[in-house]
């Protein structure tokens, strides 16, 4: 086999490779391709969660400095996932360390999420919100 030969071979099964990662992966820009990874998941499972819930002084708090649970929620879709500050193995309901960015505040939001209801509670938020002038308790 001549080195021509090889070369060409070479060009033409390299082309072919090159169509079918076009028509697996990028013919189409608007796909999710990390959807299936671990935090990609976490995230989407929050986002769309039926309803999120907090007690009723860390709303007070949210809703003094102007944030609202819809804010969390679109936020949490394009937040990371700290799988080494979360409780994954936790039951009934699995605890996420997610760091988000609401109205430019990077905040570290802590959920936890109960799987047989779709729904997700905020326990905490780091750094704690500073709410002295609301009267929240």
């Amino acid at each position: 086999m001549t080195w021509g030969r090889r070369i060409r071979l070479y060009l033409i099964g390299f082309g072919l490779g090159l169509i079918l990662v076009w028509i697996v992966f990028i013919k189409n820009g608007n796909r999710d391709l990390g959807g299936w990874l671990p935090g990609s998941r976490v995230t989407k499972f929050i986002t769309f969660s039926k309803k999120i819930d907090a007690d009723s002084s860390l709303l007070c708090k949210l809703k003094c400095v102007g944030i609202t649970i819809d804010d969390i929620r679109t936020a949490t879709a394009t937040g990371d996932v700290d799988f080494g500050k979360s409780d994954t193995h936790k039951e009934p309901n699995h605890e996420y360390d997610i760091n988000v960015t609401v109205k430019g505040k990077k905040m570290e939001i802590y959920f936890s999420e109960n799987m047989t209801d779709s729904t997700a509670k905020i326990l905490y938020i780091n750094p704690p919100i500073a709410a002295a002038n609301c009267n929240c308790k």
